[in-house]
């Protein structure tokens, strides 16, 4: 299961799910989208930090 179908289960919003099935339309759209994976990484505790 990748990241979208994963956080599909997280909201109910019409406009994210539709981002999640068809993928952005716009710059706006893509920043909307990269944010949502940044939400998703906090929920599954995965960080971008190196030690």
């Amino acid at each position: 299961m990748n990241w979208k179908e994963e956080y599909k289960q997280f909201t109910g919003n019409k406009k994210e799910l539709d981002l999640l099935e068809n993928g952005a339309k716009s710059l706006a759209e893509s920043w909307h989208l990269q944010a949502m994976y940044n939400k998703w990484k906090r929920l599954k505790g995965i960080s971008d930090e190196h030690p």
